[in-house]
């Protein structure tokens, strides 16, 4: 699961459609789809490396007409998960509300295993990419200059606030792709 680092508003909340027949929890990176910007899928690493960067952090969840998911008001679902069903995008038209991601923010984000099972993956200012919406891959670490494919997520370092070193935090490279130095 990824955290925010930062306070942010509520005015900076945006909602938009979910794709059809996914599991998407509070704290997962989201995407447009290739098909239709308005329409958002988990965020992977195919999708970020390939077509499209990542859009948000998922906040919440909303109905069509905006109502906010709480406990209650939709036994299928809980207010940090929402399973949509395989008309969502013609029928039940459920949303995530989300942050936008900007450069600037700095996350604190959960590794696939504890920094420094590989090599340099528990350094600062290494690239990694996404395993999933939810987990950053820890054997997907490149040095800054042996880039050879385009990674997304500059690392700060080891979380400090994480004892058992399974969490860093970091950045979304929204634009363009590291370079080689």
């Amino acid at each position: 699961m990824f955290r925010i680092r930062q306070d942010v508003y509520q005015a900076q909340t945006r909602h938009a459609l979910l794709n059809n027949s996914l599991t998407v929890k509070i704290g997962d990176i989201v995407a447009p789809l290739p098909t239709t910007n308005s329409v958002l899928t988990n965020a992977t690493a195919t999708v970020t490396l390939t077509t499209r960067p990542v859009l948000g952090l998922v906040v919440g969840f909303s109905k069509a007409n905006g109502e906010v998911i709480t406990t209650g008001t939709d036994p299928a679902n809980t207010p940090g998960q929402l399973v949509t069903a395989s008309d969502n995008t013609t029928v039940a038209y459920y949303h995530a509300v989300f942050i936008p991601i900007t450069e600037q923010m700095e996350f604190s984000a959960d590794l696939s295993a504890a920094a420094g099972t590989t090599t340099n993956s528990d350094g600062v200012f290494v690239w990694f990419s996404l395993s999933d919406c939810r987990t950053v891959g820890e054997t997907t670490v490149l040095q800054y200059g042996s880039a050879s494919a385009p990674l997304r997520i500059l690392s700060l370092g080891v979380d400090p606030e994480d004892s058992a070193s399974k969490r860093i935090i970091c950045r979304f490279q929204l634009t363009g792709i590291p370079s080689k130095a």
